[in-house]
């Protein structure tokens, strides 16, 4: 079996050069391409046809959950969607989820939290391939516990930025578990 093809959009060259720069030479994940667009994006992802797409969600021209709604609207494997944001807004996050989103992390990130949660991704949806259509995607969706309890937290007021808040997230998983 070969590497995980990766696809990176992101509208900051520093940030795709930093996910390049950490995954180059890595035996599990290669990234195949990069986009600094939302329209880039759609062209990469027809070209390349990654198994992952790294989407940010604030693009230029077309945004995130546009890509992601033209995603949706093609007749093909879908590839599964890790979102990237400097925004902990409710409604973005119930939106990119509805879409189809894997996994949201918040900008600033721990690489190796990452990695982990991409592995995570790829051993739970069977590897290889793509995604299936959104819809049931949202039902085998591995981290929906954890999403569910961001959105708990965000409810009570508790911003994703503070000291301590992966501790208490990942606190209330190991309750609930």
């Amino acid at each position: 079996m070969g590497r995980i093809s990766m696809l990176v959009v992101d509208g900051d060259p520093d940030f795709r050069s930093m996910l390049r720069d950490y995954f180059y030479g890595d035996d599990v994940f290669e990234i195949v391409g990069e986009a600094g667009s939302g329209t880039e994006a759609l062209e990469a992802i027809r070209e390349h046809s990654p198994d992952i797409v790294i989407l940010d969600t604030v693009l230029p021209g077309l945004d995130g959950i546009g890509v992601m709604k033209e995603l949706s609207r093609m007749a093909c494997a879908l590839p599964r969607i890790v979102v990237f944001s400097s925004s902990g807004q409710e409604e973005l996050i119930r939106r990119v989820s509805e879409l189809g989103a894997r996994s949201i992390f918040l900008k600033p990130f721990r690489m190796d939290v990452f990695r982990r949660r991409l592995e995570r991704i790829m051993a739970v949806s069977g590897g290889g391939g793509k995604a299936a259509p959104p819809g049931e995607a949202r039902a085998n969706r591995p981290d929906g516990l954890e999403q569910e309890i961001s959105l708990l937290l965000h409810r009570m007021a508790i911003p994703p930025h503070i000291k301590g808040y992966r501790y208490l997230r990942e606190s209330v998983a190991m309750v609930v578990r």
